[in-house]
């Protein structure tokens, strides 16, 4: 993998978040902005029974999640147009449009961090209008009725995720003063703990209940464009002295 900073640069990322900002937005994607995981909508209807197998294994961190994938969607035999159809049948999170747009007009940058696939987040965020969002992710791409899988922003070191969000999140880090990290589950552990302000649910809410880390709780879009905007206020009121 090539260090972060050159793939934030390699992605367009670097030149989007431009010069330091007061704040910027990392966004899981899947059960986070979506309200379930297009993934396993993907080989709910599409893969062999066993996908359930090696989903409990990497649950139980007895695979990684590249591992986990790749067997998972060897078994999966659909068109493209039906993988899309089926994600784009998926719902996104109240408020996530108005949500990006006040980012927007704040300029606040909002990066998509996900271990899913590319495939299927391009697809949703196509049929919501949000193509530009810059998206890091694993790639899927379907060759016949056969899908494949690779993973291009993995780390050798980490023997658990597809896509290392750690390392983003540390590159992005060094272009704002404050990063806020949104979430929902296993793949999210990691990275949250070097967000400086943590907005969670589901499995990773329970998580850092569970361990005492601290976090706001995350409904939809609505609730968090409020949060993040005191959070801003509040920054832009009293800067925080550099990180050490």
């Amino acid at each position: 993998m090539k260090t972060p900073g050159d793939l934030l640069q390699a992605l367009g990322i670097a030149e989007t978040l431009g010069a330091k900002r007061p704040l910027a937005v990392c966004l899981d994607f899947d059960g986070t902005v979506t309200t379930r995981d297009a993934v396993l909508a993907t080989l709910d209807r599409y893969g062999a029974p066993e996908w359930k197998l090696w989903e409990a294994r990497w649950r139980r961190g007895e695979m990684s999640s590249r591992d986990c994938m790749r067997r998972q969607f060897e078994t999966v035999r659909a068109s493209l147009e039906e993988v899309v159809q089926t994600v784009t049948e998926i719902e996104i999170r109240p408020g996530f449009r108005e949500f990006i747009a006040w980012c927007e007009k704040r300029d606040v940058p909002v990066i998509i961090l996900s271990d899913g696939l590319d495939l299927c987040i391009r697809a949703i965020l196509d049929g919501a209008g949000l193509s530009r969002l810059p998206v890091v992710a694993n790639h899927g791409e379907i060759e016949g009725r056969r899908f494949r899988t690779s993973f291009p922003y993995h780390n050798e070191a980490c023997t658990q995720c597809g896509t290392c969000k750690c390392s983003f999140v540390e590159a992005l880090r060094a272009r704002a003063e404050h990063l806020v990290y949104v979430g929902d589950g296993h793949s999210d552990r990691c990275a949250s703990a070097k967000a400086d302000t943590l907005f969670a649910r589901d499995d990773l809410a329970r998580m850092c209940k569970a361990k005492g880390y601290r976090y706001l709780p995350f409904t939809d879009f609505y609730g968090l464009r409020a949060d993040i905007q005191d959070l801003l206020s509040r920054l832009e009121a009293h800067p925080h002295p550099p990180r050490p």
